[in-house]
């Protein structure tokens, strides 16, 4: 039978708790880059500079969150707008 419309959530994942799955992908990714540092960036310098680049920028998908793009909207007056204000000093 269906709840009614407007009854509160019940059981599920609490909000804000990561999903299990991908935080143990996440640890036994990590892990392994871990554990073959070294051969990982032996593998690296055999690359040419720009495939070097390139893998390390994909690799670093993995470990730093992307970030989302911001649009920046400008909303001070242009110059021609700008209201000038002149103070003057009484004697």
């Amino acid at each position: 039978m269906a709840k009614e419309k407007g009854t509160p959530k019940t059981g599920g994942r609490i909000k804000g708790i990561p999903n299990k799955t991908t935080t143990t992908i996440r640890e036994s990714f990590q892990k392994l880059i871990e554990d073959n540092l070294e051969q990982l960036k032996a593998d690296l310098m055999e690359l040419p500079p720009a495939a070097r680049v390139k893998a390390i920028t994909e690799l670093s998908k993995f470990c730093v969150p992307t970030l989302k793009a911001v649009d920046f909207i400008d909303n001070t007056p242009k110059e021609k707008e700008q209201k000038h204000i002149v103070f003057i000093k009484k004697k």
